[in-house]
């Protein structure tokens, strides 16, 4: 039973040593700074990635404006358009 508390669902200081002592022993000393700079890049890249596709749904759901010089008089709804008078 004490092994199924050890792993629970967030991590805690134990997991967090044992994923590191595991990291260390798979990939060495050398090559753990590489690894951290390779996994830092992609992450930034990721979060990247992630903030333009928000702000590109942002800017599509904004409705436009209309500015004094588009907008037109309340009776010209009325009058037909021009081509077909």
């Amino acid at each position: 039973m004490k092994i199924l508390a050890f792993f629970s669902l967030t991590p805690g200081g134990g997991e967090i040593l044992v994923i590191m002592l595991a990291m260390l022993l798979l990939f060495g000393a050398e090559r753990l700074p590489g690894l951290a700079r390779m996994l830092g890049r992609a992450l930034a890249a990721m979060r990247r990635g992630l903030d333009e596709v928000r702000r590109e749904i942002e800017d599509s759901a904004k409705v436009p404006t209309i500015g004094k010089e588009d907008r037109k008089s309340s009776n010209d709804w009325k009058k037909p358009p021009e081509k077909f008078q």
